[in-house]
């Protein structure tokens, strides 16, 4: 999971993305923000439980602005989403989602980029 400080339609958005560590905050108003860059990348088998029914997908992009590069990925076999966007600007670009064990994409939480 990548956090960032770019726009997204709830106030104090949060992921649990590791068991007993708490919450992670993401969002702001910063639409440029870079979570950095993932590029010519495959990720397999990503994901899983957390503290219950929640689960982590293949990528999860949360608040990441217009800055941050994805180009070139493939997310394999995923837990849950192959992809989840939450909010923020982020431009995805060549991304192929294969066998991901709920949703290929999922978008959520007003994401405005481009793919």
């Amino acid at each position: 999971a990548l956090l960032g400080r770019a726009s997204v339609n709830r106030d104090n958005a949060f992921l649990n993305i590791l068991p007993n560590q708490g919450e992670s905050q993401f969002g702001g108003g910063d639409d440029a923000w870079n979570c950095g860059a993932l590029e010519y990348l495959r990720i397999e088998f990503a994901g899983g439980q957390v503290e219950g029914e929640e689960a982590l997908n293949g990528l999860t992009l949360a608040g990441c602005g217009s800055e941050t590069k994805v180009d070139h990925v493939q997310i394999h076999f995923g837990d849950d989403d192959g992809l989840e966007l939450f909010g923020g600007t982020v431009n995805i670009d060549h991304v192929l989602v294969t066998r991901p064990q709920d949703d290929g994409v999922d978008i959520d939480l007003g994401w405005r980029g481009r793919g």
